[in-house]
Parts: structure tokens; sequence; C-alpha cells
């Protein structure tokens, strides 16, 4: 979990959960090359599945997914006595004001509009680093 990769200083363990599977599998591929781990999942039920685990130390949850959605995802995560310090960030092509505050009545610490901007991504893991 200590190791130095080219952006931040800790490998982190990264759940990308997105319906999308091009965006899901294109985000968790620039995360590798960034030296952290990832796994994907494509439906909500799934991504459920591993944040339930505590695998993850962030996760990235489309808010419109099959099963289960990105919102209860993260209630279910934030309930959870072994998952609810996963950092949780919505990734959704919404952006209405009312978007961002059910996402955070929900749970979720972060919000960022798709396509995430690698600058965001790198600010987020810096931030990540320095809690």
């Amino acid at each position: 979990m200590q190791k130095e990769n080219g952006r931040t200083g800790r490998r982190l363990r990264v759940l990308v959960a997105d319906d999308n599977c091009d965006g899901a599998d294109t985000l968790a591929m620039l995360l590798r090359m960034s030296g952290h781990e990832t796994r994907t999942a494509h439906d909500g039920r799934r991504a459920l599945q591993i944040a339930s685990t505590s695998w993850a130390d962030i996760a990235f949850l489309d808010l419109e997914m099959p099963r289960l959605s990105g919102y209860e995802v993260a209630r279910a995560v934030r309930a959870s006595i072994h998952a609810r310090r996963m950092k949780l960030v919505a990734l959704t092509g919404w952006t209405r004001t009312s978007d961002r505050a059910k996402a955070r009545a929900a749970g979720f610490d972060q919000f960022l509009v798709k396509p995430a901007d690698l600058a965001d991504l790198d600010a987020l893991f810096r931030e990540l680093e320095a809690s």
C-alpha cells in the first residue's frame, strides 16, 4: 500500500463502478497506469459486493446503474461498519445542484462530472494521501 507511483505517494485500491463498460475500463486503466490497484463493476450489486469486503480505499460510482443505483450503493457502504471509511466519489453526467445535494445526502464525499478531468483526479488523490 505504501508503494510509490508516478502521481501520488501511496498505491490505493480503487473501485470503479459504471454500467458504461468502456468508461469504467478506461478510468481503471488510467488509474492502474498511475500505480493504483483497480477493480471494476458494471452494475450496482457487484459494486456493493466489492465495496462490502472493505477492499477499496476509494470508489468511483456512477449514480445510475442497473440492479442498484450509485446512491443505494453509497447508503449501504455508509451503513457498513467495515466499509464506511471508504471514500466515495459520485461520477456522473448530471450537473444540477440538486444532484450534488442528493449525492451528499447518500454519503458521497466528492462529486465529479463525466468525463473526469485528470487534474481533478490528481487533486482528489493528493487529498486522500494527505488524510
